[in-house]
């Protein structure tokens, strides 16, 4: 039997051509393709030896940049394998999945074996965050709340509706990339308007745009950073270096006014974070909902109003209503989170 016989009958009767079909269609299936190729790959070695590795090298070459990204997560399992992670390398190295070819039969099991705890890993995951707002998609049709009010659309057009010095704090996390500094401003704006005097306006930030957020038009006055320890340590980007804390900026409108308790400058936690509650998010911006509780305990008092620009999935609003507070909170995603916003509050979680 010759050698493009033996490789039909491993491709399940189909043709070169069919092949590479096939493989481009499965590439949009995402990261459980990659499991189902590297045990294909050691199937056909184990049959045919290296004369499979030279075919695999010529449909190979038409896979996307994506997916030669996608593979780059083998290096976590073993350094000997050749990985290609940027566009720049293409070009001067063998394609992966022909280097993969020619590895040893553990290095291939290996592989497998590490991308099938990933599969399960970010399949438990995804059945986590489906089994979440399933629940709050149905709680949500009990939402009812005279105290605790949410809108949908752009928080700076909402913000005309509300009256100057009507407002008791602000506590958000707006978006930290550069191109939404805009948004930063008209918050800002906002705020020295509609909070009352001398409350504070509590926001997250990150550390690359600090610089940036400071240069902006602001005329609240700045108060202080809070330091917002990370349960999970990440890589900076951009910047090589582990990032332990997430800032906090406090800012106060005119006139100055000491915070009525004196506080260490470390935001605490009142309910145990839970890491799998940012998967709410569909960036993974969740935040702890402990600490946002903490956050309204100490910059408002019970029965105040509370302004929410960036609500997201409703964390600052389940604080308030936890914390005896009144709150407002504006999204612009409402297909997205109007649900999962409204039945969180229905659970009270």
């Amino acid at each position: 039997m010759g050698e493009q016989i033996k490789i039909d009958l491993f491709c399940g009767g189909r043709t070169n051509e069919q092949w590479r079909d096939y493989i481009k269609e499965s590439e949009r299936e995402g990261i459980n393709n990659i499991l189902e190729w590297c045990k294909r790959i050691y199937e056909a070695k184990q049959a045919y030896g290296k004369s499979f590795a030279k075919w695999a090298k010529e449909w190979y070459q038409e896979y996307s940049i994506s997916t030669l990204k996608k593979l780059s997560l083998i290096g976590e399992q073993n350094k000997r394998l050749v990985i290609i992670d940027n566009q720049k390398q293409i070009s001067n190295d063998w394609n992966t999945l022909y280097e993969i070819t020619t590895l040893d039969d553990n290095d291939i099991k290996c592989l497998s074996n590490h991308i099938d705890r990933k599969i399960i890993k970010e399949y438990k995951k995804d059945k986590k965050k489906d089994l979440k707002i399933n629940k709050y998609n149905e709680a949500s049709k009990e939402f009812k709340s005279d105290d605790i009010l949410s809108y949908y659309g752009d928080f700076y057009e909402f913000s005309d509706s509300l009256e100057n010095n009507s407002i008791d704090a602000i506590i958000t996390d707006p978006p930290y990339p550069e191109e939404f500094l805009p948004l930063w401003e008209q918050m800002f704006e906002v705020a020295n308007r509609i909070l009352k005097p001398s409350k504070y306006l509590v926001c997250y930030a990150n550390h690359q745009n600090l610089d940036k957020i400071f240069r902006l038009k602001n005329d609240l006055i700045y108060y202080w950073i809070f330091k917002l320890d990370f349960t999970s340590k990440p890589i900076a980007k951009g910047r090589n270096l582990i990032a332990t804390w997430k800032p906090v900026l406090v800012y106060q409108k005119p006139p100055f006014k000491k915070i009525k308790e004196t506080l260490e400058d470390t935001v605490k936690e009142y309910t145990k974070f839970v890491y799998d509650d940012r998967i709410l998010h569909d960036k993974n911006w969740g935040q702890s909902l402990g600490k946002y509780e903490y956050l309204v305990d100490k910059f408002s008092e019970p029965g105040d109003l509370i302004f929410e620009p960036f609500a997201g999935t409703g964390t600052t609003l389940v604080a308030a209503q936890r914390m005896k507070r009144k709150c407002m909170g504006c999204e612009i995603d409402e297909k997205k989170y109007k649900d999962i916003i409204e039945g969180r509050l229905v659970k009270n979680e």
